[in-house]
């Protein structure tokens, strides 16, 4: 989760919360096509990114998934022009994200070149404290839990799925009570 914390306030911290799409599930194998990131600093947005990246082939299953096709990101930027945009959107900041630790840290790493230990908060953990007999943690059981309700609306896009996760977010910081970035490790 968060590696080398200090015993800073969550109200003094930023966090960006984010969201990637992909070619497929394996960071080995497979590109990332959008990338969305919202900063959030004492629970108030500060700044949004969201844009498509450029890969020359995207498999029609992905699509069925996400949406994004190859003509849609025919004109998007490179990789490592997004790269750059998005470690200068991170720098300094605790990345939150559903299922960043297994997922999106490992494309994160791979392809934009944030180091794994970078300090991360993943949202089915704070799940699975805040639910504990819940059998299920996906964003969609933890929207549904949370708020009574499923979103089918834009869901598997970058920033839907960005904005979702940071209303969760919020949400399992005030249940959770907790006021330090210890606070957070030490659960």
């Amino acid at each position: 989760m968060i590696k080398n914390s200090i015993n800073k306030l969550i109200k003094n911290v930023t966090f960006v919360v984010f969201d990637l799409e992909t070619t497929g599930l394996s960071y080995k194998h497979h590109k990332i096509v959008e990338v969305a990131a919202i900063k959030m600093k004492n629970g108030k947005v500060l700044k949004e990114y969201e844009t498509l990246i450029w890969v020359n082939y995207i498999p029609y299953e992905a699509t069925c998934i996400h949406g994004i096709t190859a003509d849609m990101v025919k004109n998007a930027p490179d990789l490592e022009t997004v790269s750059r945009h998005f470690r200068r959107f991170t720098k300094g900041c605790i990345l939150v994200g559903h299922n960043v630790r297994r997922f999106d840290m490992q494309f994160a790493n791979k392809h934009f070149k944030i180091k794994l230990d970078h300090p991360h908060i993943d949202t089915i953990d704070l799940s699975k404290l805040h639910s504990p007999f819940a059998r299920w943690h996906s964003l969609d059981d933890v929207i549904k839990r949370l708020f009574g309700r499923i979103v089918k609306k834009g869901r598997h896009t970058a920033m839907t799925d960005a904005k979702l996760t940071l209303k969760i977010f919020k949400v399992f910081l005030k249940k959770g009570g907790f006021k330090t970035l210890q606070d957070l490790e030490d659960y």
